[in-house]
């Protein structure tokens, strides 16, 4: 069955939300941790969810299960959607305590090839206070090297645009610098008009 929706959802066939629901529900927890199934804490798992605590609390077995990079392929990419969300649009529900207890939360779960999810975690709290640009600042200068070419420029394509009322023209100058891909760069220049 979890292929099946697999497929479905791979297909775009529509809203599968009510046939994952059952099909979660009618599994026991053992039967929840499979490779197959991961896809049900990619899709319908959002930030907060009993859900993305089942992950999380059954991690080490996910890891076993369904492999280390494609389990924490999942988490990386719900964070940095939740993070990235925020450097884009504040969230007005989340507090700045919340952004920093996700983010402690995040880093305990030791991540593999995660360092654009602190970033955004940084550029969410920067834009909710309005401090610890110089931090957020540090932390771009010293991760991007180490981030692969596709999230360095995903990262910047967010952060830049997202926090261009707060940053300094040398500072998006610096950033906009980093960016390697032609396109992404024509892109960020062009949202900054």
């Amino acid at each position: 069955m979890a292929n099946y929706l697999k497929a479905m959802l791979d297909a775009h066939t529509g809203d599968i939300g009510k046939q994952v629901d059952e099909f979660y529900d009618s599994m026991n927890d053992t039967e929840k941790i499979c490779a197959e199934c991961l896809f049900i804490f990619d899709h319908y798992a959002p930030v907060g969810s009993e859900r993305e605590a089942f992950l999380i609390e059954y991690l080490d077995q996910f890891r076993r299960t369904a492999g280390r990079e494609e389990t924490d392929k999942v988490l990386k990419t719900k964070y940095e959607n939740y993070f990235g969300m925020m450097v884009k649009a504040p969230a007005t529900d989340v507090t700045p305590q919340e952004i920093e207890t996700i983010g402690r939360k995040i880093a305990a779960l030791e991540l593999v090839g995660a360092q654009i999810v602190p970033i955004f975690q940084a550029g969410a709290l920067y834009k909710s206070t309005g401090t610890g640009k110089q931090e957020l600042l540090e932390l771009i200068r010293t991760q991007a090297p180490h981030m692969s070419e596709n999230d360095r420029n995903m990262m910047l394509y967010i952060v830049i645009p997202g926090l261009q009322d707060q940053l300094e023209e040398k500072e998006k100058e610096e950033l906009l610098a980093l960016t390697t891909n032609e396109s992404i760069k024509g892109h960020i220049i062009h949202s900054l008009r």
